[in-house]
Formats: C-alpha cells, sequence, structure tokens
C-alpha cells in the first residue's frame, strides 16, 4: 500500500495526493444504520468518506490508504461508543499498524 498522509500529531486537516482536503470527524453518518459511528482517535489519521458509489469502490478510507470497516466490540460501549460499533482502519486492525507504519 502506498503511504497517503505522512503528518505528525492530531491533525484537523488532511491533503490527499489529488489535492481534496479532508478534515478530521469524530464520527460519520451512517444511513443504514440511522446513526452516527463513531472514528477510531488515531492520532495521526483519520476516517472519511470516499464519495464513490460504483460498485466495488470502498466508501470509507482511512488517511493512510487502508480501507476502513465498521466492527462492533463490546469494550467500545464503555470506551467510545454507546452502541458498540466504531469505524477503524482495517490495515490497523489487523496489523497493529498504519500501512506508513505509524501507530
Amino acid at each position: 500500500m502506498a503511504h497517503i498522509v505522512r503528518q505528525v500529531g492530531k491533525p484537523k486537516e488532511f491533503t490527499l495526493p489529488n489535492g481534496k482536503k479532508i478534515v478530521a470527524k469524530d464520527k460519520i453518518w451512517i444511513p443504514e444504520y440511522r446513526r452516527f459511528v463513531p472514528c477510531s482517535p488515531y492520532d495521526n489519521h483519520t476516517i472519511y468518506e470516499t464519495g464513490y458509489t460504483s460498485p466495488g469502490s470502498p466508501p470509507y478510507l482511512c488517511t493512510c490508504g487502508s480501507v476502513a470497516v465498521i466492527v462492533g466490540y463490546d469494550a467500545y460501549k464503555q470506551d467510545a461508543s454507546a452502541q458498540g460499533l466504531m469505524f477503524v482502519c482495517l490495515f490497523h486492525a489487523q496489523n497493529g499498524r498504519h500501512t506508513n507504519t505509524s501507530n
């Protein structure tokens, strides 16, 4: 996977290689669930909506370049999400780091 964003700290805005600006959000509205789903609070990355509508295109990505997914976990109910759901970077969830090797 390619390195998409290289910033340190907790930025509020990201610029993708195509020049598109991404503003960090704490949560994203999911129409199918009829609720907001919180985003995992990474230090130097964020989850965003891609706006892709074609089949097979990921609707959510992490700024590291990985697909973002919604996961359910009981511990989130006590931590950050009353419904136990949270958006996470799939690569980070599987490998413990983002595609650019940051935590």
